[in-house]
C-alpha cells in the first residue's frame, strides 16, 4: 500500500481551509489561522499512525509467510525487528520488508512536509495582518517541533536491553541475521555460476564449462570459493560475494564486542569470558572495528548547519574561520572530511550548501582521501567537482579526475549560493552542481555520473572514499541514506553554531 495519494490529499485539504482575508479577532470567535493550523497538526499525527499500523500489518504478513514456509531464522528475524519496531521504534532492516519500510519512510516525510508547510502559511497569514507576536511564536512552535526529534505519537515504553538475559537475546538475534546473510550471498553466487555454467555450455565451449562446473562443484560440496577463476562474470560474482560476506563478518563481530562488553558491565564477568572464547573461536576477533562504519550505516538523515563546531560523522586538523554572513570559510588545501571513508559501499545522498565569491576561491567538494597534494592545490587521491570563482575561467565547474585532469561541465558565471549533491546509488556515481526550491526541490544544472569507480578510481578501497570539502565558504550539509525522495523537506536542521 502506498501513501502519496492519501497524504496529498490532507495537504490539499489543509492547504484550501487556510483563509486567504484577515481573522475576525472579535471576542468570542475563534482565530480560523490558529485552527486550522492545529487541524494540521492533527493531521499530521493521524497520517503517521496510520503509517505505523501499516507496516506494523506487513510485518505481520512477512512473518506469517516466513512461518508457512518453514524458515525459521528468518521468522525469527522478522519477530525480533517487529519487536523492535513496537518497542523502540526501530525500523526493520529485513530484505522482506524493504518496501514497506521506505513506503513507511516517504509517508513520514510527507506527514511532515504537510505540516511544515502549514506552519509557513500559518505565518505568513499572520504576518500579512501585521500580527507579528502571533506570527513570531509560530515561528517559535515549529522551532521546537523540529528540535523534539520526537515522533507525533506517544512513544512505546523502551524494554531493557542491559539485562544478561536481554544482552543474549540480542546477540542470538545478530547470529540469526548472520546466518541469513551468509546463506542469501552463497545462494546469489551459486545461482551465478550455474547460470553462467549453463550459457558456456549453450555455447558448446567446452574447456570454459569444465572450469565452471569445477567451480561450482567446490563450492557446492566443501564451501570453497574459486581464487582461480577466469571468466569475467564469475570474478564480479565472487568479488560481491565477498564483499558480502565481509559486511556479515563486520557485523557479527560488533554484536559480539557489545555483548562482551554489555555482560562486562552486568559484571557478569563469567558469561562474558565464556563469550568472548566464542568470539575467538568464530575468528571475527581480529576484526579491527575502528576502521569500520557502525554496521555500515551512514551518519543520520539530518541537515546541519555548518558553524563553530563540526558534525559528529566529520573532521578535520584544518582550521577553519567564521563567515560573516554564515556558515565557515576554509582556506585553499584546507579540507573538511567524514570520519568513516566507506562510502562506496552504501547507496546515499549528500548536499552541500556552499557560496562562490566575486574573487578567490577555488572549492572542492567529492569522495576520496580529503586531503591536499603537497605541490599543487588539487586533492590527493580524489573524484571531485572544482568550482571556481566566477572571475577565474567564467566560473568553470570541473569534474576532477583521479590523474589531476579537469573535465568541464558547466559554468557558474553569477557569484552566490548553490548546492552541491554527491549521489551513489547501486554502482553509479553522481554530482551535479544546480540550486533548491522552497519546498526542497532539488533542480541539477550541471551533472557527472561515473558508472564505475572500480575502473576509473582503483586506488579507492572500503576506508579511504570520504565525502570531504574545501577551499571556500559552506553553510549547510545533509546526508541521507539511500536515494532521497524528489522533495526533501528542510525539516529537521541541528544548528551545531554554539557550544
Amino acid at each position: 500500500m502506498r501513501f502519496t495519494v492519501l497524504l496529498l490529499s490532507a495537504a490539499c485539504v489543509i492547504a484550501m481551509a487556510l483563509p486567504s482575508s484577515r481573522a475576525d479577532d472579535s471576542a468570542g470567535v475563534a482565530d480560523p489561522i490558529r485552527v486550522h493550523l492545529d487541524n494540521a497538526k492533527a493531521v499530521n499525527t493521524k497520517a503517521k499512525q496510520q503509517a505505523i499500523d501499516v507496516l506494523r500489518t506487513a510485518c505481520e504478513k512477512a512473518i506469517n509467510s516466513a512461518v508457512g514456509g518453514k524458515q525459521s531464522d528468518q521468522a525469527a528475524l522478522l519477530k525480533s525487528q517487529d519487536q523492535a519496531f513496537n518497542i523502540a521504534g526501530t525500523l526493520p532492516s529485513s530484505p522482506a520488508l524493504k518496501q514497506a519500510v521506505d513506503d513507511y519512510r516517504e509517508a513520514i516525510t510527507l506527514a511532515d512536509a504537510n505540516l511544515d508547510r502549514a506552519y509557513s502559511r500559518a505565518v505568513r497569514h499572520y504576518a500579512a495582518q501585521n500580527e507579528s507576536e502571533k506570527a513570531l511564536a509560530v515561528e517559535q512552535e515549529k522551532s521546537r517541533l523540529h528540535q523534539q526529534h520526537a515522533p507525533a505519537i506517544d512513544p512505546p515504553v523502551r524494554q531493557d536491553t542491559t539485562s544478561p538475559e536481554a544482552i543474549a537475546q540480542t546477540l542470538q538475534q545478530a547470529k540469526a541475521k548472520y546466518r541469513i546473510d551468509v546463506n542469501e550471498a552463497t545462494k546469489t553466487l551459486t545461482g551465478k555460476i550455474d547460470a553462467r555454467l549453463n550459457a558456456v555450455m549453450n555455447a558448446g565451449q567446452f574447456q570454459p564449462a569444465k572450469n565452471l562446473q569445477a567451480i561450482a562443484a567446490a563450492l557446492k560440496n566443501d564451501g570453497q570459493i574459486p581464487d582461480h577463476a577466469t571468466d569475467p562474470e564469475v570474478i564480479t560474482a565472487v568479488a560481491s560475494y565477498r564483499h558480502a560476506i565481509q559486511s556479515a563478518n563486520i557485523r557479527m563481530a560488533r554484536a559480539y564486542s557489545l555483548a562482551v562488553s554489555n555482560l562486562t558491565r552486568a559484571r557478569q564477568l563469567d558469561r562474558a569470558d565464556t563469550l568472548q572464547k566464542e568470539f575467538i573461536t568464530a575468528e571475527l576477533s581480529d576484526i579491527d572495528l575502528n576502521a569500520v562504519s557502525d554496521d555500515g550505516a551512514g551518519p543520520p538523515d539530518t541537515t546541519y548547519v555548518l558553524g563553530r563546531n563540526l558534525p559528529e560523522f566529520l573532521t578535520t586538523a584544518e582550521h577553519w574561520d567564521m563567515h560573516p554572513r554564515g556558515g565557515i570559510f576554509l582556506q585553499r588545501r584546507a579540507y573538511i572530511r567524514s570520519k568513516n571513508g566507506d562510502f562506496l559501499n552504501r547507496d546515499f545522498t549528500c548536499d552541500l550548501w556552499f557560496t562562490t565569491e566575486t574573487t578567490g576561491t577555488s572549492i572542492f567538494i567529492g569522495l576520496g582521501e580529503g586531503r591536499g597534494r603537497p605541490a599543487d592545490e588539487l586533492p590527493f587521491n580524489s573524484l571531485a567537482l572544482c568550482i571556481a570563482s566566477p572571475d577565474a575561467n567564467e566560473g568553470a565547474v570541473g569534474f576532477l579526475r583521479p590523474d589531476g585532469q579537469i573535465d568541464t561541465i558547466g559554468h557558474l558565471t553569477t557569484a552566490g549560493d548553490y548546492v552541491a549533491r554527491i549521489e551513489r546509488a547501486g554502482n553509479i556515481l553522481s554530482m551535479s552542481i544546480g540550486d533548491e526550491d522552497a519546498d526542497g526541490t532539488f533542480n541539477a544544472r550541471f551533472s557527472t555520473t561515473i558508472s564505475d569507480t572500480t575502473v576509473l578510481a582503483p586506488f579507492m578501497t572500503t576506508h579511504n572514499a570520504h565525502i570531504f570539502f574545501g577551499g571556500g565558504r559552506f553553510w549547510k550539509i545533509r546526508y541521507i541514506n539511500g536515494k532521497p525522495p524528489a522533495i526533501i523537506p528542510d525539516g529537521v536542521v541541528k544548528s551545531i553554531m554554539r557550544g
